[in-house]
């Protein structure tokens, strides 16, 4: 392989000739936690912080769960690690995971403490792992759930530059970054105002202008047909033209379709009462995912599907059947009570707004997806040296 000029090849890759590389040895020290007795509950009634690895977030984590006390930390090896440490899971399905403590905190031994000297940039440390997330969980070692140790992260090894082009990079990263925790949090906004819009127009205990009238009770197999598909999950293509309906929530794809409708789809087994489906055109469907369709003229076929959201899962789990795995019958659905509007033009109008609301969600997660995209592009060309940074 002909290497550009001005670069080198290292045990990282190619990178720029005056970086260097280091392992995390050589830039920081390490340590882990560890667990207090759970029989002394005194030992977790205390102020110092005590992280575990399910708190990991990729980011900045500000406060934990649980808090221990002075004692749990002098008589167990849950340390106190200062602010600013990088924290990784090491154990099992959380493997490299990592998070940024904002003050001195604890954790437990599934966690390693990265502290990084002063003359390195902790987030440029901190991004670099991100990036070699998947090198690290290889790492792994153990049968079932492999896990790393300490020694395994500190001979993890990054490409150095100036701690000015660091900086630089850390900050280029860093401004991403933001941008997608800020449209994460417009998102989780936004859901949690449709979440009570739909409490509220679902139950009619809000009412849009012009409508009035008393609600009507109806069983959901008194408005509709309902019946399960006759497909296999094997006879999917993952090039097929038409979506398939199969029991989760990705839609996958078939190249053939027996069904062109609208509909909602809802899985008799796994994500009992969790996972539903609308559709309107050609599809097909899994043998255990119920299709309901061939809606009564009176019924918005979207105001269902907004209702059983919200209502259809407690319901569902309160009537499967106990067999092999909790399932749902026919009977769970024909019986479904429905409470609706008495005009469709009422139930239109609420559907509307949902689905609208709905929209602007999903349009705001794919422009977050965007972004992450474009961090991950980011971290693949400034993280090797590929593109510079001017530093002032």
């Amino acid at each position: 392989m002909e290497i550009k000029k001005g670069y080198k090849m290292t045990d990282v890759g190619v990178i720029p000739e005056d970086w260097e590389v280091k392992s995390i040895g050589e830039i920081a020290k390490t340590t882990s936690g560890g667990t207090p007795s759970r029989e002394d509950d005194s030992l977790y009634i205390g102020k110092n912080r005590w992280f575990t690895t399910s708190e990991l977030n990729d980011g900045y984590i500000y406060d934990s769960i649980e808090h221990i006390s002075d004692e749990a930390i002098k008589i167990t090896t849950a340390r106190i690690v200062p602010a600013n440490s990088i924290l990784m899971a090491m154990y099992g399905a959380t493997i490299g995971k990592l998070a940024i403590i904002t003050k001195e905190s604890s954790t437990n031994q599934a966690c390693c403490a990265i502290m990084v000297n002063s003359d390195i940039v902790m987030k440029y440390v901190f991004y670099n792992l991100l990036f070699l997330r998947q090198n690290i969980i290889e790492l792994g070692v153990g049968a079932g759930q492999p896990n790393i140790s300490q020694s395994i992260v500190r001979s993890i090894h990054i490409s150095i530059p100036s701690k000015k082009e660091q900086q630089a990079i850390a900050d280029a990263l860093t401004k991403v970054d933001n941008l997608i925790m800020s449209l994460s949090k417009v998102i989780e906004k936004k859901k949690l105002i449709k979440k009570g819009t739909m409490q509220k127009l679902l139950s009619g205990e809000m009412r849009l202008d012009g409508f009035e009238g008393e609600w009507i009770k109806i069983k959901l197999g008194d408005i509709s047909s309902i019946k399960t598909g006759s497909r296999n999950v094997e006879e999917h293509s993952a090039n097929g033209k038409y979506p398939f309906f199969v029991r989760s929530k990705e839609v996958m794809k078939i190249n053939t379709f027996s069904y062109d409708e609208e509909a909602i789809l809802v899985p008799g087994e796994g994500g009992i009462g969790e996972i539903f489906h609308y559709v309107n055109g050609k599809f097909d469907v899994h043998q255990r995912v119920y299709k309901i369709s061939d809606f009564n003229d009176k019924v918005n076929a979207l105001f269902i599907y907004w209702y059983m959201i919200i209502f259809f899962g407690e319901y569902a789990k309160e009537n499967t059947v106990k067999a092999t795995v909790d399932s749902l019958r026919l009977p769970t659905f024909t019986d479904f009570i429905c409470y609706l509007p008495p005009t469709k033009a009422e139930q239109t109008a609420i559907a509307d707004i949902l689905t609208t609301m709905d929209n602007e969600i999903e349009a705001l997660e794919k422009e977050r997806d965007k972004y992450k995209c474009i961090k991950q592009g980011m971290m693949q060309q400034l993280l090797t040296g590929k593109i510079r940074l001017t530093c002032q």
